[in-house]
């Protein structure tokens, strides 16, 4: 079983495509979060090929506006719409490591 406490977690909660691939766990190794103004947050990965390729597709299946939850350390569920990605990207440091990146975008679901 896995510690959620180093874990975030995206989970689609409505859509059309919400089949088997309804539920990403991702180590907060992996994740850089940026807050932006209004609630918008942008999620940046970087990892190795094969994870990368695991979340790409998850959020690749993903349509505009569609509303899923982000639990972080296991602290509990906030409510989002995906607002979209940015490149997947092949990259290397200094050493010559090679990772790869990828941003998505969010929207924090308001209630009124």
């Amino acid at each position: 079983m896995v510690d959620l406490e180093e874990y975030i977690v995206f989970e689609k909660t409505s859509g059309i495509k919400k089949e088997s691939n309804s539920k990403l766990e991702v180590k907060q190794d992996y994740v850089t979060l940026t807050l932006r103004s209004g609630g918008s947050v942008t999620i940046n990965f970087k990892s190795f090929e094969e994870e990368i390729l695991r979340i790409h597709d998850f959020f690749e299946s993903m349509t505009d506006m569609e509303p899923l939850n982000m639990n972080i350390s296991d602290t509990g569920d906030i409510a989002y719409y995906f607002k979209g990605t940015g490149p997947l990207k092949e990259e290397s440091d200094e050493s010559g490591t090679i990772f790869f990146t990828y941003g998505v975008n969010l929207q924090e679901l308001q209630e009124h």
